[in-house]
């Protein structure tokens, strides 16, 4: 199985418009794209087929790698001390499901260490398969729940199609979130987030930190993305 030409030319576009277009990076995705089609019949990974899976799934997991880019550059990680060089931040993909987006992110940013968290055996059975072949040596499959992670382990937590932001999301995240650490999370419209978010009890609600940023970009539709980014409030 491979991916036809309108689906390649889709993808060279979609990175050059995210400035991460390298020949390695999108003959990678591309090689991952024919994994998820081939297994998808029977682990039904994606509702998606062909020049689907790029834009709606591949290009919009990459559009976290400028926000992960960013938290990067501000944080210690990146820094240097006397002899001691920074380390890179370790990122969890909650639900990770297909790898997304937390294969995409690991492609792209190959030095970060990726934890793939999912619940259902068949599909780590895929992830081990696709971090194999794409030879991920710092992807590490979680087959567990979110609850049986170890406790502020990650700088960084990341969720596509994971679940509403309730009460439960929140405790969830403070539980594995490292001090100093963000989550970035792909919704959709914020109006429906911003909604989620008001109806948390105030305790909760007091103990994070919520930003917004719309995404904009020519193969997402109009006013239909955004990443929610919380951090931990002091206290």
């Amino acid at each position: 199985m491979s991916v036809d030409s309108r689906s390649e030319s889709v993808l060279a576009s979609g990175l050059e418009e995210l400035d991460l277009y390298s020949d390695r990076l999108a003959a990678d995705l591309k090689r991952y794209v024919q994994e998820i089609e081939l297994w998808n019949p029977k682990l039904r990974l994606v509702d998606a087929a062909g020049v689907d899976i790029i834009t709606r799934h591949i290009l919009d997991s990459l559009t976290l790698v400028r926000f992960l880019d960013e938290f990067i550059a501000r944080s210690p990680f990146s820094r240097t001390s006397g002899d001691q060089a920074g380390h890179q931040p370790s990122l969890a993909d909650l639900g990770s499901g297909a790898g997304l987006p937390g294969v995409p992110v690991a492609l792209a940013r190959p030095e970060l260490a990726v934890s793939l968290v999912e619940r259902m055996e068949r599909r780590c059975g895929f992830l081990r398969n696709v971090s194999a072949i794409l030879r991920l040596s710092r992807v590490e499959i979680c087959h567990m729940q979110t609850r049986d992670l170890p406790p502020r382990r990650f700088d960084i937590i990341t969720a596509r199609a994971y679940q509403p932001v309730d009460e439960r999301f929140i405790q969830d995240l403070l539980a594995v979130l490292a001090d100093g650490g963000e989550g970035m999370f792909l919704k959709g419209r914020i109006e429906k987030t911003r909604n989620e978010i008001e109806q948390l009890p105030q305790e909760t609600r007091s103990r994070v930190r919520c930003e917004f940023t719309a995404l904009n970009a020519s193969f997402l539709p109009p006013n239909s993305r955004h990443i929610l980014r919380i951090t931990r409030n002091a206290g």
